[in-house]
């Protein structure tokens, strides 16, 4: 078993920590100068850890205690609720790629403005990289 409780979360159940509700924020404000972000102490822990890899003494206080806010806040059983392993989405095969590519360069040719021009360029950057790595 592993020494991190928090390992459990999921990227996509980071959204669900943002709106999990923390009393006694106006005075967190007052004291430190924001509130409590939870998704970024979720990250400070994860980093900390190395990716809950290594042990720190502090990291486990922290984790254990945050762990027994998402209970009571009962994020775990909402977590479960959900489908416990999701689908693998299927890699893309080199003609899909291939067709994605071209139909972002189309897309990148009609693009008026300088951001979409930007965003285009990166995804087609990125399929391109897919491609080499497609087998």
């Amino acid at each position: 078993m592993s020494t991190y409780q928090l390992e459990q979360i999921r990227p996509t159940q980071l959204s669900q920590l943002a709106q999990i509700e923390v009393k006694g924020q106006e005075k967190l404000k007052e004291k430190f100068g924001e509130k409590l972000n939870l998704v970024q102490v979720y990250g400070l822990i994860k980093q900390k850890t190395k990716n809950f890899t290594a042990k720190d003494a502090v990291a486990i206080q922290l984790d254990a205690a945050f762990a027994d806010l998402l209970k009571k806040r009962g994020f775990w059983e909402a977590a479960s609720a959900q489908t416990s392993t999701p689908a693998k989405p299927k890699k893309p095969t080199k003609a899909i790629l291939q067709k994605k590519i071209k139909g972002y360069e189309v897309a990148l040719r009609l693009a008026k403005d300088e951001t979409s021009k930007s965003k285009l360029e990166k995804k087609i950057k990125g399929y391109k990289i897919a491609m080499r790595l497609a087998a």
